[in-house]
């Protein structure tokens, strides 16, 4: 379900619907009327602390969108916008504050107006609870939450470690305070939902953590290591290596192998000695990317575990080997960490979008895509532009083919993204690219009326007439 408000695309996945039932389930039972009473305030709660993140994104200059999955959103800018700490800090607290002042307006209608029902006053109760409670538990310093992001903010890049740190500790003590709570009252209400949120992400900040640790780790491994082995390769084993490389990026993934089993073997060695370490963990990673062009899955795995065993291994690689055997959340985590030491390179990013269109998330997909615009081809923005509208994130979408469309001003390009963004319920804009398309030479009338989205369009006539009728002056 996708919309424009306020001038903001925002789109309500359907997890978010199950999740916010599956809730109000859980806390009135088959009362049908208090579950969507419940849906009802958690959507307009969750709407407008994520309309508190979009305002403040958007007085500093920064385009955003909205998504709401599970049972919270996400506010997410257009590219990568270079805020100072401090905006970034500004922009984290502006959606609780934007939440605690609807609790509060709500909290004094219901002191003020007459409770005439209890219906009424479950509403009020509702949207206290939802509106003030969580946006100060929201708060604690904890990723994802906003507080964790404030820390995130505040102690900089170059201590993400901490603030994993932190948020790990924080997260475990409130799920372990939860836990007593419980067992102090005899039952679990709203304490397992508290026990979920935050020792779950207190397991994802460890995770994070222990992973980009390792990272770390391995750099500096690599890098002794690389000072410790400064004689150079013989010219017959570099020029072999160097050989396998270029055969790798030409397509030839077999001969890659064999070059790199010749390398291994010390076949271009004519003096009888064993090739040098370096040469062998050089060799089995040029041997790992090939046998994933070759669609060798356990010869990659096989491949992959013995350089893992002798050195650091490419985070992209090793992810690219558990993508391959369908092990996504392993391989989504590798490239997360990846991006979070700031690998900016294509094979983290792209397995990356791909993973998250599987797993549904094509609004985050697309945001990552736009995010890595400059590092993709033309091919690649409508390949993906396609797969994220057909995710239902039509808005990214049309951002991505309107790009495709700016770089090689092919006028399909525009009529592609006027479609998408006719789906996205953004009639100005499609009108705007359908204009742009019929004036760089766009002329399938067909196409145009055939679309159900674009018909719809008012002024469509204006802008490209039906078959029959004159052209607009």
């Amino acid at each position: 379900m996708s919309f424009r408000l306020f001038g903001h695309d925002v789109e309500i996945t359907s997890s978010f619907w199950i999740t916010t039932a599956l809730m109000g389930y859980l806390g009135h039972g088959t009362n049908w009327r208090m579950v969507l009473l419940w849906v009802g305030v958690v959507l307009i709660s969750i709407l407008v602390h994520e309309l508190g993140h979009a305002v403040a994104f958007r007085a500093y200059g920064v385009p955003s969108s909205i998504q709401l999955y599970h049972m919270g959103g996400m506010t997410m800018p257009e590219g990568a916008p270079k805020l100072t700490r401090g905006r970034n800090i500004v922009v984290s607290l502006a959606g609780p504050l934007a939440g605690i002042v609807l609790g509060v307006v709500t909290l004094a209608v219901g002191y003020f107006v007459p409770m005439r029902s209890e219906f009424v006053a479950n509403l009020v109760r509702m949207s206290v609870m939802v509106n003030i409670y969580w946006s100060f538990v929201n708060l604690l310093p904890v990723l994802p939450f906003d507080g964790g992001h404030v820390l995130e903010s505040a102690l900089g890049p170059k201590r993400y470690r901490y603030t994993l740190g932190i948020s790990a500790l924080v997260g475990t003590v409130i799920a372990l305070l939860a836990i007593a709570s419980a067992i102090s009252d005899g039952r679990a209400g709203w304490q397992l939902w508290i026990v979920i949120l935050f020792g779950g992400a207190a397991f994802n900040s460890f995770r994070m953590l222990r992973e980009l640790q390792a990272l770390v780790h391995n750099s500096g491994a690599a890098h002794d290591q690389a000072r410790a082995q400064q004689e150079p390769l013989l010219p017959a084993t570099e020029r072999a290596l160097r050989e396998a490389q270029i055969a790798l990026d030409e397509d030839e993934p077999a001969r890659a192998v064999e070059l790199c089993d010749g390398v291994m073997a010390g076949r271009e060695l004519l003096t009888g000695e064993r090739p040098k370490a370096r040469a062998i963990q050089r060799a089995l990673a040029i041997k790992g990317w090939a046998h994933l062009t070759l669609g060798q899955i356990p010869e990659a795995s096989e491949t992959v575990t013995r350089l893992s065993r002798m050195a650091h291994t490419d985070p992209a690689l090793l992810a690219a080997v558990a993508f391959a055997k369908d092990e996504l959340a392993p391989a989504r985590r590798l490239l997360e960490a990846a991006r979070a030491s700031g690998d900016k390179r294509k094979q983290v990013f792209g397995p990356l979008i791909q993973i998250l269109l599987k797993q549904d998330e094509a609004a985050r997909a697309g945001a990552l895509a736009f995010d890595c615009i400059e590092a993709l081809s033309t091919e690649d923005l409508r390949a993906i532009g396609g797969l994220v509208s057909d995710g239902g994130s039509h808005a990214w979408a049309g951002k991505l083919l309107e790009a495709a469309f700016k770089r090689d001003r092919d006028p399909n390009d525009a009529f592609e993204a006027a479609r998408i963004f006719a789906r996205a319920g953004e009639p100005r804009k499609a009108l705007d690219l359908l204009r742009v398309a019929v004036q760089n030479g766009f002329t399938d009338v067909e196409r145009v009326y055939a679309d159900d989205a674009l018909v719809s369009l008012d002024d469509l006539d204006n802008v490209i007439p039906k078959p029959g009728l004159p052209n607009p002056a």
